[in-house]
């Protein structure tokens, strides 16, 4: 989120060391075709 803000690319140097749990984050607009987001769906799915 903050490399977007400031509009600056994500590079290796910035990484002080890899995560435990790998995870890419993709935006909507960054995933051919998109996708949809139906919030009751997934509350339903992850009931607290």
């Amino acid at each position: 989120q903050y490399l977007k803000i400031v509009k600056r690319p994500a590079i290796p140097q910035n990484i002080k060391e890899p995560r435990s749990n790998p995870y890419v984050f993709w935006g909507e607009d960054e995933v051919p075709g998109g996708w949809k987001r139906d919030l009751a769906s997934f509350r339903a799915r992850h009931a607290a």
